[in-house]
C-alpha cells in the first residue's frame, strides 16, 4: 500500500473512532461479509468498514446522515492491493474515479452526477499512459490518442460533439513511422486514405465516399513505381 493510500486508511479509521466517542460502533455478519460501523435511526452513517470472512478489509465508504454513500469509497482485493476508487456525491458517482489491477492505476476518469466529464485515461502495467481523450456528457469529444507501451503514439482521431468521428486520423508504428492518414466525416471514412510503406512513400492511396471505396485506388512499390489500379464503385470492384 502506498503513502497516499495508507495516509486515506488511516483517516478513514480514524473518523469511526471520532463517531465512537458519541455513538456506538456495531458489527453485523452477512454472510461472509462482516461490516463495522455506526448506525443511526436504522441507517449506515459515516464510515463503515468491509472485511471477509478472514478478516482481510474489502472496502471502505462512507455515508451521510441519510443513509446515502457520499464521499470517498475504496475498494481491496485479497492480497489487500487498491482495486477501485470512487468519490460519491449523495449516492451518485461524482469526482475523480480511479481503477487499478493487482494495485497498479489502471484507468483514470472525472464522473459528474453519474456521467463521464473531462480527461480519460487509460495506463499500461509499466506506467505509460496507453489511451488519453476527452469525455462530455458521457460522450468523447476532440482529439483521442493512443501509444504504444514505449511511448510512441500509435494513432490519433477526433470527434464531434455528437460523439462521432470526425477529421484526420492517423495510424504509426511502435517507431514512430507514419502507417496510413485518412479523415472522417459522420463517422464515416470520406475523402483521400494514403497507406505508407516503411520508407515513409505512398503504398495505397484512393478515395471513399459515406465509407465506401469509391474510384481509382492505387498500389505502389517501395520505389513509387505503380503496381496496380483497381476500380471501385460503391465498394465493388469493376472492370475500368
Amino acid at each position: 500500500m502506498n503513502t497516499r493510500h495508507g495516509l486515506l486508511l488511516f483517516f478513514l479509521l480514524l473518523g469511526i473512532g471520532a463517531y465512537a466517542q458519541k455513538d456506538t460502533v456495531i458489527t453485523l455478519k452477512e454472510g461472509d461479509i462482516i461490516a463495522r460501523g455506526i448506525k443511526k435511526g436504522g441507517v449506515f452513517t459515516g464510515t463503515w468498514v468491509y472485511y471477509d470472512k478472514f478478516n482481510r478489509l474489502m472496502k471502505i465508504e462512507n455515508y451521510n446522515s441519510e443513509g446515502t454513500r457520499h464521499g470517498y469509497s475504496v475498494e481491496y482485493n485479497a492480497y489487500g492491493q487498491i482495486q477501485k476508487e470512487n468519490w460519491y456525491d449523495n449516492g451518485t458517482l461524482s469526482g475523480p474515479q480511479t481503477r487499478y489491477a493487482n494495485g497498479i492505476r489502471t484507468s483514470e476518469m472525472y464522473i459528474v452526477d453519474g456521467k463521464k466529464q473531462g480527461p480519460y485515461m487509460v495506463f499500461y502495467a509499466n506506467g505509460a499512459i496507453d489511451s488519453a481523450g476527452v469525455y462530455k456528457n458521457d460522450t468523447k469529444v476532440g482529439t483521442w490518442l493512443r501509444y504504444y507501451d514505449n511511448g510512441n503514439m500509435q494513432f490519433s482521431t477526433q470527434y464531434n460533439e455528437a460523439g462521432q468521428r470526425e477529421g484526420k486520423e492517423r495510424y504509426f508504428s511502435s517507431e514512430g513511422a507514419i502507417l496510413a492518414e485518412y479523415t472522417y466525416k459522420n463517422d464515416l471514412p470520406e475523402g483521400k486514405y494514403t497507406e505508407f510503406n516503411k520508407g515513409g512513400g505512398i503504398a495505397v492511396q484512393g478515395q471513399f465516399r459515406a465509407g465506401l471505396r469509391e474510384g481509382d485506388w492505387f498500389e505502389y512499390d517501395d520505389s513509387g513505381r505503380r503496381l496496380k489500379t483497381v476500380r471501385y464503385k460503391n465498394d465493388v470492384e469493376v472492370k475500368p
